[in-house]
């Protein structure tokens, strides 16, 4: 899978209502690679939380549970409010930053034979992968990173 270098500046700002349409219409396996990017150039992803319980779909498309999460807290709010016939509508988007979902979230998550559920748009349309499948999709684009520096240094 290749993915493409998207300048930071492009990477830091709010989105606005075309950026969310755009994102929203991509296949699942764009989706995936733009939430790759971004758990690697924001530092961040976004799930959805409600008293200390989590988003996640009980079966995902592979029949193991996946514990959802997005590339941006409007995309983990737009899920909320147009998936699950309302069953999501008490939860608040809430962010984990890189090391907490390195160390803490995709081990666990691995540990608990729970997938990954990325960018899922309704409760059916999006990637689940095993934990481990994050960390390597990262690693890729770190070292993507790492050579356009390089270059451009």
């Amino acid at each position: 899978m290749e993915f493409a270098f998207v300048p930071w500046h492009q990477m830091t700002q709010a989105l606005n209502r075309q950026q969310l349409q755009h994102l929203l219409q991509m296949d699942p396996g764009r989706r995936f690679q733009h939430f790759i990017r971004e758990a690697v150039w924001k530092c961040r992803i976004w799930g959805l939380e409600c008293d200390d319980r989590w988003a996640c779909l009980p079966a995902a498309s592979d029949g193991q549970p996946a514990f959802l999460m997005w590339p941006a807290a409007e995309l983990a709010l737009h899920f909320r409010d147009h998936a699950g016939q309302g069953r999501w509508r008490d939860f608040r988007a809430a962010a984990f930053d890189r090391h907490d979902l390195l160390m803490n979230l995709l081990p666990r998550l691995d540990v608990a034979g729970v997938r990954a559920g990325i960018f899922f748009t309704d409760d059916s349309v999006g990637v689940s992968v095993a934990p481990g499948r994050i960390l390597e999709a990262m690693r890729q684009v770190e070292h993507l990173w790492e050579d356009w520096v390089m270059v451009h240094d």
